[in-house]
């Protein structure tokens, strides 16, 4: 048994290591998890933003590379004029300020020349204005190529955006050499892209990358160089962001930004890192406490085994020791050898009281076997506690005389009322108390049984003057199995099931029984009864009548 103890508490302290480290690697994992959740956030929108970013300048993109796309054939640089209206005569207009070619003038060396196309009135632009010097700082990246007769990669797009009122973008034209010869750009009309193109399209866009609950969650806006809000999906969106990504082509300089509603990341991660790290408080002690419950039922399995085993050991104790002192009496008296009429009565007394003691054992037993199986059963009557208390002594005369017991019956002048009770179970359980207080007497040797009447109710209290029950055992007394563990009273022998008898016994009854004890000084188990309500009724009025007699 010592064994499985150690063995158990062995398992216990490995179980709450491995909890405590669990616990405390989901506190660090939680806690590095509070510190990259809003960097990885973060990282996810910009992520996201950027794809949303270009999928904004795609309605340039696609149109320069469409529209963009002149032969070099077209290039004449001494006909630019017509050139240029030739290339973009069927270009779209809308969103387009100007489009515009450049070539150097093969009688010119080193001279570049820029010429506009206004896509609106579908005619050349004569007139300098600062359109020309957009459309020629943009065409300069590809000069010193087309001088060298470089090659160049035609799908290649430049822009510019020095002059935010003329934003540029160009690609070159280039011979089947892959050499450049020339530049077509357009020049992009930013007004209808604030007004017209991203109202419709960043919807759009965020939709195709955003889930419906981060939109509901979050405010996403366009911001200009100047931190001005160009467009948002908010009407009183300001310049603060919790993350931003620029724009492509001619608006780098502009920004796409998203910023929460709710709580800042850094708290929202707070939030969730307190939220987990309850959640998994609770979980470990949830699987501490069942834990612990069972090592707890594995501990009174192993109790009761152990009481089961102490059981086997005693009861047979208490059969063994009756039954052979009753052989040896038997084959005395069957040798046929001549004995004293004073002792024949003798050994008949001894006779009958391990016989009784043999049957009383046995009884509980079998008592205690119905019981479990809820086959125990009582016959209810009428009747007075005064006879069982007398019919219970009478089972133990001739046992309390042998030990030299003195018994003090107090019992009331009056009669009390009668109780419902089955005699014979009420019988046994005042036995066992008789017997216990025989037992465990140790030097003493007086036994007081008292019987009295409270309010509506008949009590029975047998008390001894021997060793007494310490205080942490009195509540396990009443278990079955149960003997008490220290001093004289362990040393007595019993099957631990007398006790258990006598509280079932009076509980089936209505009763209810407590003790109380002193160590050295005796013990006194008290049996209530409840008493028959309209007998009871009755007497208490006939009582009355009396009393009122004159005297």
């Amino acid at each position: 048994m010592l064994r499985r103890r150690y063995i158990i508490w062995i398992g216990l302290s490995a179980i709450v290591a491995l909890l405590l480290f669990n616990l405390w690697s989901q506190y660090r994992s939680l806690t590095e998890l509070q510190t990259t959740s809003p960097l990885a956030r973060q990282a996810s929108w910009r992520n996201r933003l950027s794809d949303v970013a270009a999928d904004l300048q795609d309605f340039y993109r696609e149109r320069a590379m469409k529209t963009l796309d002149v032969s070099p054939s077209t290039i004449v640089p001494e006909k630019m004029d017509d050139a240029v209206e030739v290339a973009f005569h069927d270009a779209p207009a809308d969103g387009v300020k100007r489009y515009f070619l450049s070539s150097p003038l093969s009688t010119r060396p080193g001279v570049v020349k820029v010429t506009l196309y206004d896509p609106a009135t579908r005619t050349k632009v004569d007139k300098r204005t600062p359109d020309h010097w957009a459309a020629f700082s943009a065409s300069s990246a590809f000069f010193s190529l087309i001088l060298r007769d470089a090659s160049v990669d035609p799908q290649q797009l430049v822009f510019g955006e020095d002059d935010p009122d003329n934003r540029v973008i160009a690609m070159p034209i280039v011979d089947s050499s892959s050499r450049a010869v020339g530049v077509a750009g357009m020049i992009v009309d930013t007004n209808h892209f604030r007004k017209t193109v991203l109202p419709d399209a960043l919807p759009v866009a965020l939709r195709q990358h955003f889930t419906e609950d981060e939109l509901d969650e979050m405010t996403f806006a366009v911001f200009n160089e100047r931190n001005e809000v160009v467009a948002s999906t908010c009407k009183d969106a300001d310049g603060s962001t919790d993350v931003w990504v620029p724009m492509h082509l001619a608006f780098s300089k502009w920004r796409l930004g998203a910023r929460s509603l709710g709580l800042p990341q850094d708290q929202l991660a707070a939030q969730n890192f307190a939220l987990n790290f309850s959640l998994t408080i609770l979980n470990t002690l949830a699987l501490a406490l069942g834990i612990g419950f069972a090592l707890r039922a594995a501990s009174k399995e192993m109790k009761i085994s152990q009481m089961k085993s102490d059981f086997v050991s005693n009861v047979s104790h208490e059969l063994r020791t009756p039954l052979s002192s009753i052989r040896v009496l038997g084959e005395f008296l069957r040798s046929g050898r001549e004995i004293e009429p004073e002792k024949l009565r003798k050994y008949g007394e001894f006779i009958e009281t391990e016989s009784a003691r043999l049957a009383k054992l046995i009884s509980n037993i079998l008592d205690f076997a119905k019981i479990e199986s809820g086959q125990r059963s009582y016959d209810f009557r009428e009747g007075q506690i005064e006879d069982v208390v007398h019919e219970a002594l009478r089972v133990y005369e001739v046992r309390l005389q042998q030990r030299g017991f003195a018994v003090d019956v107090d019992l009331p002048a009056a009669t009390l009322p009668p109780i419902s009770l089955d005699p014979d179970a009420v019988t046994q359980a005042l036995s066992n108390l008789i017997d216990n207080a025989i037992k465990y007497s140790g030097n003493s040797r007086q036994i007081r049984i008292r019987v009295w009447r409270e309010a509506t109710a008949v009590l029975v209290s047998v008390t001894d003057f021997g060793v007494g029950i310490p205080g942490d055992e009195l509540r396990k007394i009443f278990e079955r199995f149960h003997r008490v563990s220290t001093g004289l009273v362990h040393d007595v022998k019993g099957s631990g099931l007398g006790l258990s008898l006598v509280k079932h016994i009076v509980e089936a009854h209505g009763g209810t029984i407590t003790v109380t004890s002193d160590v050295g000084r005796g013990s006194t188990f008290t049996l209530q009864f409840p008493a028959t309500p309209d007998v009871d009724e009755a007497g208490a009025a006939e009582s009355g009548a009396i009393e009122g007699l004159p005297a």
